[in-house]
């Protein structure tokens, strides 16, 4: 192999940890007591939202996973600034983890390649 040339069936593996590795850095400044800890929640959500339109544009499914996932994460850290209470936070987190799990089902059906 010369020098330059790349294997393309690594693309999706080297694309799916970059990304990985992009939002579990932000979202790695979001539990912090800091004060930029908002500067990363909303930079974590707008790069997540970014990741998964690019993903529903080119129909990559895992991709939309973990974009949607990082959103999830930081809208779920801007749910706890409020200090909701613990009946609050269950019923929170029931309702929203379900709709998630429906969203990412019907993404799952419309983003399957035509047969």
């Amino acid at each position: 192999m010369k020098q330059g040339e790349r294997k393309a069936h690594f693309e999706p593996v080297a694309t799916y940890m970059g990304w990985i590795a992009v939002l579990a850095a932000l979202v790695s400044g979001i539990g912090t007591t800091t004060s930029e800890e908002l500067l990363f929640t909303f930079a974590t959500m707008a790069t997540g939202v970014g990741v998964a339109v690019y993903a529903a544009c080119s129909r990559r499914f895992g991709l939309l996973a973990i974009g949607l996932m990082a959103t999830y994460i930081a809208i779920c850290a801007l749910f706890h600034r409020a200090q909701p209470q613990d009946t609050l936070a269950a019923l929170w987190y029931t309702v929203t983890s379900l709709a998630l799990l429906a969203g990412l089902f019907v993404a799952h059906h419309r983003l399957k390649e035509p047969e």
